[in-house]
């Protein structure tokens, strides 16, 4: 089925509703959603799994231990098979951003002065990624969330010895382990709308990522 189909949730995420724990919050974006749940028992980790046209969605979790703290984001994430090399990465402005960008790739402006104020987007493609930012559903989509990053590139060297030749991911995560449904849903929304338009861009193909 076709995920960019269905009309994203409106509204505040996190508004007042009863607390829900992970599982029971992934299940609920599941039903909505017609994805399905995958309960793993250890150290195979739990997943929601969702179709978009010939991709696969993956809602999450991972940790990063840094030896002294450990941190655990929540993931949306999608392989498709690139048709260029294309990289993007979208984060929330903060007080570091001026120090990042001056360390890392180059920044652009995207057009919107609300979204420019508000996020910093580094890309190896100006025009690709003004492309794929002038989705009104992309950017919405983005600026109602709390907090997120969002990256279109390589998948690492040991998912690449995974996935066929060619293979792209786009990503969204944000840290903490994310329980609000509907906050979910925009997330794997997101994903389905940016694959949408990588595909109308030409940065993606319906090809599907071979596993190996």
């Amino acid at each position: 089925m076709a995920l960019f189909k269905k009309k994203s949730r409106q509204g505040r995420p996190d508004d007042a509703g009863p607390e829900l724990t992970r599982r029971e919050a992934w299940h609920a974006v599941a039903a909505a959603l017609d994805g399905q749940c995958v309960e793993g028992a250890w150290p195979v980790k739990d997943k929601a799994v969702f179709q978009h046209l010939r991709w696969t969605i993956v809602l999450d979790t991972y940790t990063v231990n840094t030896g002294q703290t450990a941190v655990t984001y929540t993931r949306i994430r999608a392989p498709f098979t690139g048709s260029d090399d294309f990289k993007l990465t979208v984060a929330r402005r903060n007080w570091l951003s001026r120090f990042d960008i001056v360390l890392r790739a180059r920044t652009i402006k995207v057009g919107s002065r609300m979204f420019d104020e508000k996020y910093v987007t580094r890309t190896n493609n100006e025009g690709r990624a003004r492309s794929l930012l002038n989705s009104s559903e992309v950017r919405g989509l983005i600026m109602v969330q709390p907090s997120l990053r969002l990256e279109i590139r390589r998948p690492s060297w040991s998912r690449r010895r995974k996935l066929s030749e060619g293979a792209r991911d786009v990503i969204v995560q944000t840290t903490g382990v994310v329980t609000d449904p509907v906050r979910l849903e925009n997330y794997v929304m997101l994903v389905a709308h940016t694959l949408d338009q990588l595909l109308r861009i030409g940065s993606a193909s319906q090809t599907p990522v071979k596993h190996g």
